[in-house]
């Protein structure tokens, strides 16, 4: 493998920076969670909920009660929503009769603001067929709620995939999906909970299972998660460990599942991998039958600036791993794998003005394809791929372009991902001869969720996810409620 002469945590517009040598941007910690209409809520009392819906749709919301000269006040949840109660007494002192009314109408908002008061970013996309399901998460001041958003025709239409908690139930707040792979044998996501990492499975992807918390006890303790790929009938998850915490002293680590629900987690020189001496950083891999390849970064001395690209074969789920050699011609730099249907492809920069492509059936024998080249090059982002062939992510400087290439001799570009500040490029897929691209928009400290869709010729489908379902709820929170006197006060925001 040709050495690495420049550092690949860059800073580029328009997209995420490549993974460094801690091995890429790790499953964070969820931000608090965002119930849909926390009207009035307490905080949730410790301990084990009784089976069945947890109060308020597993939002811990509870009644409350104000006492305004002889008027009483009182919010309950009600068949998803919130209600406000109001009783007056009689002039006897009893209990008058009370009214109820959705809450929502009481509390109205004023306007319609270009701003929803919440962010939305999406994480990750995959692909099977023309099975398209990208995760995220939508968060504001009070918390943050998990998105599953699929697509069942080839990313021309998203709806918001329904997920069930562990009891059956509502989804518990403050879990968050970031790593979403599928095969024929089934979907699976690894997310992040206060205090710990989740782990949810689908049959198909249009519909999911939250598992309970002891399936994802491998990925706690000082590890993080970068990526989650599908091999034949089971799953492989990669990132790194560590036994301080702080990712200081930072080692491989790899995940491997037969069938999404049981994992085991292997670091460090249990990976066996063939490197006699140096470090390793973790950077991606690809699946395609039985068949795995992973690529990482080697340091024969860490005290030394030399960095070397190397990519691993494996034929039996990630227990054991094997060189797989491509070619590396005279001004080579760097390098990227991905697969599909159609095959493996790996790309080589050279001399940083166009990207050479090798291709393989197998990950074991390469040959030499054609050349990615492009206006503005700089470097090959990702690589990607599904039964109608390739994809190679082209960064540039002003935007991210999308080359296209049925079998790895003739790439052409197909649309591009305009930078523009404040937007973060997360992932990739390629669906039905659609590309995928998911990630970020801060405008103005609004963050939403970015989803593109391109077609074969690079024309955008046009995908609105503020039309989607459930895909983007509006903040409309009243965070508490006071009385003195005659009057009753009640604050948030909308």
């Amino acid at each position: 493998s040709a050495a690495e002469p420049f550092p690949f945590a860059q800073d580029v517009p328009g997209a995420s920076p490549r993974p460094s040598a801690s091995g890429g941007a790790p499953l964070a910690a969820a931000p608090p969670a965002a119930p849909d209409e926390p009207w009035l809520t307490e905080p949730k009392k410790k301990g084990k909920q009784p089976k069945g819906k947890r109060p308020g749709g597993g939002r811990g919301a509870k009644p409350v009660l104000i006492g305004v000269a002889g008027l009483a006040i009182a919010a309950v949840v009600a068949a998803g929503g919130y209600v406000l109660f109001m009783g007056g007494d009689d002039e006897s002192g009893g209990g008058g009769k009370g009214s109820a009314v959705l809450a929502g109408s009481v509390f109205a908002a004023a306007g319609s603001g270009n701003a929803d008061g919440r962010d939305q970013r999406l994480s990750d996309v995959a692909a099977l067929g023309t099975t398209v399901v990208t995760v995220g998460g939508e968060s504001d001041s009070s918390g943050s709620r998990g998105q599953f958003l699929v697509s069942g025709d080839g990313a021309r239409t998203f709806r918001s995939a329904p997920v069930k908690g562990v009891d059956g139930g509502e989804p518990a707040p403050d879990e968050v999906p970031q790593a979403v792979a599928g095969s024929d044998h089934g979907w699976v996501a690894v997310g992040s909970r206060p205090g710990g990492a989740v782990l949810w499975t689908s049959r198909d992807g249009r519909s999911w299972e939250r598992l309970p918390d002891e399936a994802a006890l491998p990925f706690g303790g000082g590890t993080r998660v970068t990526k989650v790929v599908a091999a034949g009938s089971g799953f492989l998850a990669l990132g790194d460990s560590s036994r301080k915490g702080d990712f200081s002293d930072s080692v491989p680590a790899v995940w491997t599942s037969a069938n999404g629900r049981a994992w085991q987690l292997r670091t460090g020189d249990q990976l066996a991998l063939p490197i006699r001496k140096g470090q390793i950083s973790l950077v991606t891999a690809t699946g395609l039958g039985n068949t795995l390849l992973m690529e990482g970064i080697h340091a024969p001395e860490p005290n030394k600036p030399a960095r070397f690209r190397k990519l691993w074969r494996s034929q039996d789920g990630g227990r054991t791993w094997t060189d797989s050699d491509v070619p590396a011609p005279k001004g080579t730099r760097g390098l990227m794998v991905g697969g599909g249907p159609a095959g493996f492809v790996a790309v080589r920069e050279i001399k940083g003005e166009y990207g050479q492509a090798f291709t393989s059936r197998d990950g074991s024998s390469w040959r030499q394809a054609g050349k990615v080249r492009a206006t503005g090059y700089q470097r090959i982002g990702a690589v990607v791929g599904d039964a109608q062939g390739f994809a190679a992510i082209v960064v540039r400087g002003r935007d991210v372009l999308v080359s296209r290439s049925a079998n790895g001799a003739r790439w052409q570009d197909a649309g591009s991902v305009p930078a523009q500040p404040g937007r973060e490029v997360r992932a990739y897929a390629l669906a039905g001869g659609q590309s995928v691209v998911v990630g970020s928009q801060n405008d103005a400290g609004d963050v939403n969720a970015l989803l593109t869709v391109l077609g074969r010729t690079g024309a955008e489908v046009p995908v609105d996810l503020a039309k989607v379902p459930g895909a983007v709820h509006r903040d409309h929170t009243v965070s508490a409620v006071a009385a003195g006197g005659t009057r009753a006060l009640a604050v948030g925001s909308a």
